[in-house]
């Protein structure tokens, strides 16, 4: 198996080169704006050169040459993100973020809350096909200021395609395991208001016993303007049932899983002079069956239901000193559940910043928040960033600030013969801190940060002894340091000749320490100690462009491993042709202990696109 990775990077390698020598070509390169603004990192939209925080900007170019099928498949691509996959192509994955627990980390569509009250195992059920994605915003660090439970590790906002005119594309996609899939996607204008459906079916076969994927899903969405009011509709729908193998218990390698999500959006954008008012209202449904093993359906059988109404009004006022923003939001959380029972609670949280005018090379954000659930006191979350602009190329910048995690109803209740709730728990609390360079001249960047997040009341499943079954706990306190770096470029800048036309390569290091008293972790000690990745675009003979992302972990407590994907494509007037290689080395790995992952899996597909302006 080494030779054959060596002889197939010798392969690589000899082929890049001479395909550089190549400079005969005149084909069209794409271009990367530097210089965008970001929605995420503030309440106040702040453009990339003067972010006083760590942002990663997944642009709708580099989605379309992903080696990917799905969007949370797609959020593994960036640095610092560590997805735990237990089911591909978009089956089941959990997100963490700077070694954060998947419960610590939050997922918002279009600036609004994913995330699940049963468990986080549910926030990547997203009710939005890759076709629909414009971009992905992935904010490191502290965000319980800006939107509130979950957001410790970082915050990743996934943001639509705002369509003009008529939009058509047509997916199809076939590959191994008995994989056939499909996207289509509509967009029309029709009296003043701005249509848009999309539809997508996908169904994959077993790569090992009881793995088999049947995902199916649409969305519809409406936008308007209205003298000084922008609306807009958004509704989505997912449902996904999938062989769970070994999930969540190694000792039943039969189990079964059904998901299905819901979600509808309501929002006003309101401006005039110096004022602008946002209005949304939004509610998302989510029902998971779980069965333990599907040899014996009634031998263990969960069914939850769950609810989340969310109301938020933003108010913006511009002035001489620079940007207010006030917010206040309410929501309401159910639960129906075989298992976990019947539970209600409520949520209330309000917030004041300041985005300052430039103070000579300084830019400064400020703000607070405060959140109360009507189980627990209501508590106070500041925060603060600032950036210095040493020139028009490099800034340096710094933030701090609280952050929160209320337990979810599976922390609470749950109560199995292998997983026991805690009714008692208490909100974890997390301090944290940041300080990095970011250099950038063209189409060359270079970024590196240190930060330290301090927890307390960290909530984990613990035991004594592996023949115990799991707790739920406030179990530990927990010190967090990491070391993050990028560097991005494109080679053209230096060699005029160049078929590579977009290099990026980043590595992280985390390292945390923590008391468990001789416990045993579930979840809060197992994190990758160190993460590498390398990210190519090149162009190929033919007119073919070539993707490739090589992703290197280290993770706690398991064997390290790297992975491959390439992706392949030419297009044909409105139509391309494209390859998917998944796991080019065929290489045997986990992301999640006792839960492999597939082998080689090679893909093929074509998107039909049309645009009319």
């Amino acid at each position: 198996m080494r030779t054959k990775q060596y002889a197939f990077c010798a392969f690589v390698t000899l082929l890049i080169l001479a395909i550089e020598s190549n400079s005969s070509s005149t084909l069209p390169q794409p271009s990367y704006p530097m210089d965008e603004v970001v929605v995420t990192a503030a309440r106040s939209p702040i453009v990339s050169s003067e972010l006083a925080r760590t942002v990663r900007v997944i642009r709708r170019s580099e989605i379309e040459r992903a080696p990917v099928s799905s969007v949370s498949d797609l959020i593994g691509y960036a640095l610092g993100v560590d997805l735990q996959t237990r089911g591909p192509n978009g089956a089941q994955a959990d997100l963490a973020l700077r070694g954060s627990s998947f419960e610590q980390a939050l997922v918002l569509l279009n600036g609004i809350r994913m995330s699940d009250p049963q468990t986080g195992h549910h926030q990547l059920n997203l009710p939005v096909s890759l076709v629909d994605v414009e971009r992905v915003e992935i904010l490191y660090g502290h965000g319980s200021r800006l939107y509130g439970s979950c957001a410790i590790g970082g915050v990743v906002n996934i943001i639509t395609r705002k369509m003009n005119g008529l939009d058509a594309l047509v997916n199809l996609e076939a590959g191994d395991y008995g994989l056939i899939g499909g996207t289509a996607s509509l967009s029309v204008p029709a009296d003043r208001v701005q249509h848009s459906i999309t539809i997508e079916r996908r169904i994959a076969g077993n790569y090992v016993p009881s793995s088999e994927l049947d995902l199916r899903g649409g969305s519809y969405g409406a936008s308007a303007r209205l003298g000084t009011h922008s609306l807009s509709l958004r509704t989505g729908w997912q449902d996904k049932r999938f062989g769970a193998s070994t999930f969540y218990s190694n000792t039943y390698p039969m189990e079964w899983e059904a998901t299905e999500t819901k979600f509808a959006c309501l929002a006003d954008q309101w401006q005039s002079g110096l004022w602008r008012v946002d209005s949304r209202l939004s509610w998302r449904g989510h029902h998971d069956e779980y069965i333990l093993d599907r040899t014996r359906p009634t031998f263990y059988h969960n069914n939850h239901k769950t609810k989340v109404i969310e109301t938020t009004i933003f108010v913006e006022r511009s002035s001489e000193i620079g940007v207010t923003t006030g917010s206040i939001e309410f929501g309401d959380e159910r639960i129906e559940s075989s298992s976990l029972k019947n539970h209600h609670r409520e949520r209330w949280g309000v917030s004041l910043e300041q985005l300052f005018i430039q103070i000579n090379k300084f830019q400064i954000v400020a703000g607070v928040s405060g959140y109360g659930y009507s189980d627990w006191d209501f508590e106070v979350y500041p925060g603060i960033d600032v950036a210095c602009m040493l020139s028009n190329s490099l800034r340096l910048y710094g933030t701090t600030g609280g952050s929160f995690r209320v337990p979810t109803y599976t922390d609470l209740y749950y109560d199995s013969p292998a997983n026991k709730g805690n009714p008692n728990l208490k909100p974890e609390s997390v301090v944290s801190w940041e300080l990095g360079a970011a250099w950038s001249k063209g189409e060359q960047r270079l970024g590196v940060c240190y930060y330290h997040r301090s927890g307390k009341d960290i909530i984990d499943w613990a035991r004594e002894f592996p023949a115990d079954p799991w707790r739920t706990m406030n179990v530990t306190n927990l010190e967090t340091d990491g070391l993050e770096t990028t560097i991005s470029a494109d080679p053209r800048a230096l060699l005029a000749w160049s078929r590579a036309h977009r290099i990026e390569l980043g590595f992280s290091m985390i390292s945390s320490v923590s008391n468990f008293g001789g416990l045993i972790s579930k979840y809060v000690q197992v994190y990758p100690r160190r993460q590498a990745s390398l990210k190519l675009d090149h162009t190929l003979p033919g007119n073919a462009e070539a993707s490739w992302f090589i992703k290197y972990k280290q993770i706690t407590g398991r064997k390290s491993y790297a992975v491959t994907d390439l992706r392949l494509a030419r297009p044909f007037g409105h139509i391309e042709i494209y390859a998917l290689v998944n796991n080019c080395f065929n290489n045997s790995y986990e992301e999640i202990a006792f839960i492999p992952m597939p082998g080689r899996w090679i893909k093929a597909g074509l998107n039909w696109k049309l645009a009319v302006e």
